[in-house]
């Protein structure tokens, strides 16, 4: 059984943190509509995501497969869903679109067959007058002039490829730090035990690649500016 994990906002009012109390005592028991309702009244006066998405949970486990579904799509869509609730959510939504019973298929109607329009009046065909052929003149030849292409210089080629990767890789960087500071303010937020250590974890496993990228990033634009130096003053 997954762990009921509900972390009630410290902005609650005593009501809705009693209700949810009750809930996870209840669903604790295996009363899973009785913690359903326990929640859908807590969520009326603290709607936060995560009452919403421990409401959706009771649903799945009391089989009340429509009100799941909407419950989750509707947690989904929320700012303040969190990564590891968004892909459970996901996960349940999949198993209960199976379960979902599928819906009437309409009869076919009779295809209405229209009467063939009638056919065009034909008029009469005036002959077109035919022109005489011109005799056409050949144009003079034209002289190609070959073009001589400068010598590859593959220095600065080199240097400009080495300048272009290392600003990809740092934009990659950029994107890794900003991923890797989202985890962190997930895993600094969260209560769940269970959650917790995982974001850490994948916090500093983010943190490496993110390292790894700028230093990457930064050898490449030094290779890629030396390359390109070396070739502009010894020419």
């Amino acid at each position: 059984m997954l762990t009921f994990a509900l972390t009630v906002l410290l902005s609650a009012a005593p009501s809705a943190r009693q209700l949810v109390d009750d809930a996870q005592k209840a669903y604790a028991k295996g009363d899973y509509s009785e913690a359903a309702r326990l929640l859908e009244a807590a969520s009326k006066q603290d709607p936060s995501g995560r009452i919403l998405f421990n409401l959706a949970r009771a649903l799945e486990k009391a089989n009340e497969v429509e009100k799941a579904i909407v419950i989750y799509e509707t947690y989904l869509d929320r700012p303040d869903a969190e990564l590891q609730a968004m892909k459970r959510a996901r996960k349940a939504l999949a198993a209960l679109y199976r379960l979902k019973p599928a819906a009437a298929k309409e009869e076919p109607k009779p295809a209405v067959v229209e009467p063939p329009p009638p056919p065009p009046e034909e008029k009469p065909v005036t002959p077109t007058p035919v022109e005489p052929v011109k005799e056409v003149v050949a144009p003079p030849p034209v002289v190609v002039t070959p073009v001589v292409e400068p010598a590859p210089r593959p220095l600065r080629i080199a240097g400009i490829v080495g300048l272009i990767s290392g600003g990809v890789v740092a934009g990659v960087g950029v994107g890794l730090g900003l991923w890797t500071q989202g985890t962190a303010t997930q895993a600094r937020a969260s209560l769940d035990p269970t959650l917790k250590p995982q974001l850490v974890s994948q916090t500093l496993q983010r943190a490496t690649f993110t390292d790894v990228a700028w230093v990457t990033a930064a050898g490449l634009i030094v290779t890629g500016a030396v390359l390109f130096l070396v070739d502009v003053f010894t020419r």
